[in-house]
């Protein structure tokens, strides 16, 4: 299933370009943030598996931390902040939160995953539905920002932005 949304992403890219008023590959961005956000949610179950219920709030405070940090950087060190630029430190954020969740797991715990193909096979059958889910939940958490561009501009974007991260951070 991720991979017909990633076919899919790429054969409407030019369209989703057009929409977002941004370059064409800016369709990367969209299947990689998919992908992210998908092993973030594997790493979380994995650690809510082994009794880590906390991992949740970990991911998100690490992506709101490293998003902060990327707004404030700009602010200090002038730099212009444009949609993509925005979308690569949530991505960043969520690269940190998959590599905090994964290295803080124990090795042992990989030497004994063995799987059993029954178990796969009804993993399969009941969780094909959950890379359209990402893809859903990649829209749902950009959408205000592209109608925001679309009738208001890049500008108030950023304003937006940073004044939506600052205020959900407590």
């Amino acid at each position: 299933s991720l991979f017909i949304a990633v076919i899919l992403i790429y054969v409407f890219r030019l369209k989703i370009a057009n929409l977002l008023g941004t370059m064409e590959n800016f369709s990367i961005w969209i299947i990689l943030g998919i992908i992210l956000l998908s092993l973030s949610s594997v790493g979380v179950y994995a650690k809510q598996a082994m009794g880590r219920t906390l991992s949740l709030g970990y991911v998100q405070l690490i992506c709101r931390l490293v998003f902060f940090a990327g707004i404030i950087l700009a602010f200090f060190y002038n730099i212009y902040v444009d949609l993509l630029y925005l979308v690569k430190i949530f991505l960043l954020g969520y690269i940190l939160a998959i590599f905090t969740l994964f290295f803080t797991m124990s090795n042992n715990i990989w030497r004994r995953f063995c799987p059993d193909k029954k178990i796969l096979k009804n993993i399969l059958h009941y969780s094909w539905a959950i890379p359209f889910g990402g893809a859903a939940a990649y829209i749902v958490m950009w959408i205000d920002l592209w109608m925001i561009k679309v009738f208001l501009g890049v500008e108030q974007v950023g304003i937006y932005s940073w004044a939506y991260q600052l205020t959900s951070l407590g």
